[in-house]
C-alpha cells in the first residue's frame, strides 16, 4: 500500500530540503505513486529522479534509523530459518545479518514496534531495525525464500560484483522466475552512488582517530592504532548457577516478563517476579533480592520512583538495579539515571537479552556489571590479527572479511565491532560503518573515539540531525575542555 499522506509530505519535504528533486518533480512522483502504488522513495528511484543512495539517505533521516541497500548485500539463506515466509511477507521484513543474539532486520516501516516485537518473539533475538526501499525489500523477500526453497546457500544483491563474490568464494545463484507483483513493480537497476562526498571542515575530519584525547594531527594511522589495542583478557566462564541468589524481575507486560524470567532461569539465575510497582515494593520488603531488573513504567508506583525510594533507603540502597524501558530511551536517560539515582545499567526495549543476562551474572558474582568487551576468544583473536595483517598489506576487503568473521565468533567484542566500523568507513560503505559503530557504542556507551567517529560517519552520510546528536554525546565524554570546545564550535557549523 502507499504511504499515508503525512509520511508522503515528510519524505517529500526531506527530498526538497536535500535538493534531490524540484517541486515539479515531486508533484510528478506523487501522481505516479497514486497510479502505480508503492512508496515515494521507490517511485523516485524507479523514475530515475533520485539515486538509490540518495533515496536511502532520505529514508534514514525520515525514520531516524540506518538505511540498508539490499542490492549490495550477500545474505546467508540460513537466516531465513529464523522468520517464516508468511511472517516476512505480513510485516515486510528481511533478516539481513545475524550477530550472535543480534539480528539486523531490513524493514519498510522500522518504527513499527508491533512488527519488531513479533519478530523478536519468534527469533529470540535483539532486533536492529534498518529501513530499506519497499520494492527492493519485497523483491528480496520473494527471491530469497524461493532460493532457499531451491536449496541455494546465499542471496546475492544485484549490485554485488563478481570480484566481490570471488573474494568470498561464493557463486552467484540463478534467480528464480517470480510472478509479477500485485501492488508494486520491481525497480529498474539501481543507480550508482555519488562519486564523492563533501569534505568535513577541519579539525574534526579524521574518521580514523582512535586514541583518546588526541587531535587529528596527533592521531596515528589506522594500522598504527591497531598495534596499540589493549591486550585481550580471557575471562573464565560464569558459574553454572546462583542457587543462593534471587533476582526480582518487574514488568507489567506478561509476555516480556515471562521472556526475561525464562532467559535468566535458563542461565541458572533464580528469579522472583512482580507485575506492578506496589507488588515490587512488597517483594523487595519480603524477599530482599540480590538485584532487580525493573521496567521504568509500571502501574501504581512508577519504576523511577522505586529507584528513588531504594537509593534513599539504608537497608536496600545497595541493591543493584537494571532499568529497562520502551518509552524512556537513549543515552540521556541512562546518564540521568546514573546521576540522579545511581543506576548504572539501562537497556532500551527491545532488550539485548545476551548483554542483559551477562550483566546480571556479573552483578551476582560481585563484579561491577560492566562487560570486559576487550576480551576475545582465541578464534576471534586469530581473526582480529589476520584482519590487522590484511589491512597493513593494503587488502581492505580481506581485512573486512576477517573482522566480520571475528564478529561472528564474538559479537560482544567492542574492539572487533569498532574496527569493523572504521574499515567500512575507509571503504566509504557508510551505512555498514554506522551499523558497526552503533553496536560498538552499545557495548561501550562512553567511548569517546567511537562516538566521535560515528558522528563523522553520520555527517558524511548526510544525516545532519543524527550527526549533531552523536557530536553532543561525544562532547559529554570528551577527554578535556579543549576537545569539548572544538566539538562545540564544529556543531555550530551544522546548525
Amino acid at each position: 500500500m502507499g504511504d499515508s499522506s503525512g509520511s508522503k509530505k515528510l519524505l517529500g519535504k526531506i527530498m526538497l530540503q536535500q535538493k534531490l528533486v524540484t517541486q515539479d518533480e515531486l508533484d510528478g512522483m506523487l501522481d505516479e505513486q497514486g497510479k502505480r502504488g508503492g512508496r515515494l522513495a521507490s517511485t523516485a528511484t524507479r523514475e530515475g529522479l533520485v539515486s538509490v543512495t540518495d533515496a536511502l539517505r532520505a529514508l534514514s533521516e525520515q525514520h531516524g534509523v540506518p538505511a540498508i541497500d539490499l542490492s549490495r548485500q550477500v545474505v546467508p539463506l540460513n537466516n531465513l530459518l529464523l522468520i517464516p515466509v508468511e511472517l516476512a511477507r505480513e510485516h515486510m521484513v528481511f533478516p539481513v545479518r545475524v550477530h550472535g543474539e543480534q539480528l539486523v532486520l531490513a524493514m519498510v516501516t522500522p518504527q513499527n514496534q508491533t512488527s519488531i516485537e513479533e519478530v523478536q518473539f519468534v527469533t529470540a533475538k535483539t532486533i536492529f531495525a534498518h529501513v530499506a526501499l519497499d520494492e527492493a525489500l519485497r523483491n528480496a523477500v520473494e527471491v530469497a525464500y524461493a532460493l532457499h526453497e531451491r536449496g541455494e546457500t546465499y542471496y546475492v544483491g544485484e549490485r554485488v560484483t563478481d570480484e566481490e563474490l570471488a573474494a568470498l568464494g561464493i557463486s552467484r545463484p540463478v534467480l528464480p522466475e517470480l510472478p509479477p507483483p500485485v501492488e508494486s513493480v520491481v525497480p529498474e537497476p539501481f543507480g550508482s552512488p555519488p562519486a564523492s562526498l563533501p569534505p568535513l571542515p577541519p579539525p574534526m575530519d579524521d574518521l580514523f582517530e582512535v586514541v583518546h584525547g588526541r587531535t587529528p594531527s596527533e592521531a596515528p594511522a589506522l594500522d598504527q592504532a591497531f598495534s596499540e589495542r589493549p591486550q585481550p583478557i580471557h575471562s573464565p566462564p560464569p558459574p553454572a548457577g546462583y542457587q543462593d541468589k534471587k533476582v526480582l524481575v518487574v514488568d507489567d507486560d506478561a509476555d516480556i516478563r515471562q521472556l526475561l524470567v525464562l532467559t535468566l532461569q535458563h542461565a541458572g539465575v533464580p528469579v522472583i517476579e512482580a507485575a506492578t510497582g506496589t507488588a515490587a515494593l512488597e517483594m523487595i520488603r519480603d524477599h530482599s533480592p540480590d538485584m532487580i531488573v525493573l521496567d521504568a513504567v509500571l502501574p501504581e508506583v512508577h519504576g523511577f520512583d522505586i529507584c528513588r525510594r531504594l537509593r534513599g533507603s539504608q537497608r536496600y540502597g545497595t541493591i543493584p538495579i537494571v532499568v529497562v524501558s520502551a518509552i524512556h530511551r537513549g543515552w540521556r536517560v541512562a546518564e540521568d539515571l546514573r546521576e540522579a539515582y545511581g543506576v548504572e545499567f539501562f537497556f532500551d526495549k527491545p532488550i539485548d537479552l545476551q548483554r542483559l543476562t551477562r550483566t546480571v551474572q556479573l552483578l551476582l558474582e560481585g563484579k561491577d556489571g560492566h562487560h570486559d568487551t576487550t576480551a576475545l576468544s582465541a578464534a576471534a583473536e586469530v581473526e582480529l590479527g589476520s584482519g590487522m595483517a590484511a589491512f597493513e598489506a593494503g587488502d581492505l576487503e580481506l581485512a573486512i572479511s576477517h573482522m566480520r568473521a571475528g564478529v561472528g565468533i564474538d559479537p560482544l567484542a567492542f574492539e572487533l565491532q569498532y574496527h569493523l566500523g572504521l574499515l567500512h568507513g575507509r571503504r566509504e560503505d557508510l551505512f555498514s560503518a554506522i551499523e558497526s559503530l552503533e553496536i560498538a557504542i552499545g557495548l561501550q556507551p562512553r567511548h569517546f573515539s567511537a562516538l566521535k567517529n560515528l558522528a563523522v560517519v553520520y555527517q558524511r552520510a548526510g544525516f545532519r540531525h543524527k550527526a549533531l546528536e552523536a557530536w553532543q554525546r561525544a562532547m559529554t565524554y570528551a577527554p578535556d575542555d579543549d576537545t569539548r570546545s572544538t566539538i562545540k564550535d564544529h556543531m555550530v557549523t551544522l546548525l
